[in-house]
């Protein structure tokens, strides 16, 4: 996965948890944080773009 791809959507989707999500800054609702694996992607929900990525956010 890079910036600017379209998110796979092939690939198994974790919602982010709660106490995580009160952590991460608000986004504005065609945004939205999932988790790949341990990369937390940033998804353009309207485009189907990823928009941001942090690889290995998850240790």
């Amino acid at each position: 996965m890079h910036v600017n791809d379209v998110f796979p959507d092939d690939t198994p989707v974790t919602t982010t948890p709660p106490t995580l999500m009160l952590k991460l800054p608000e986004l504005p609702p065609e945004l939205a944080y999932r988790f790949v694996g341990r990369d937390l992607a940033l998804k353009d929900s309207k485009a189907g773009l990823i928009v941001d990525l942090i690889p290995k956010a998850i240790p």
